[in-house]
């Protein structure tokens, strides 16, 4: 699904989402890859500091109800909700 909406209070950023449910209400769910390069340093001699690349994986659900889209946290929130 795609979500172009912006701007709107509680909506979720503009984008791509996978639908993990559909009936009266909606579950979204986001995955965004996040690029990361960290240099490690150590302060000893003869240490090797190197750099690091790796992805950081992003997950968000966002529950789509009552024309309201809300930030899901866990599962205790969506029973709440």
């Amino acid at each position: 699904m795609n979500i172009k909406e912006e701007g709107k209070v509680g909506s979720p950023p503009p984008g791509f989402y996978q639908v993990l449910y559909r009936g009266k209400d909606v579950l979204l769910k986001k995955i965004r890859k996040i690029y990361q390069e960290p240099i490690s340093q150590s302060y000893t001699e003869g240490a090797n500091n190197k750099l690091e690349r790796y992805f950081k994986t992003a997950v968000t659900y966002y529950l789509f109800k009552e024309h309201v889209y809300y930030l899901v946290k866990n599962r205790s929130s969506i029973i709440n909700l």
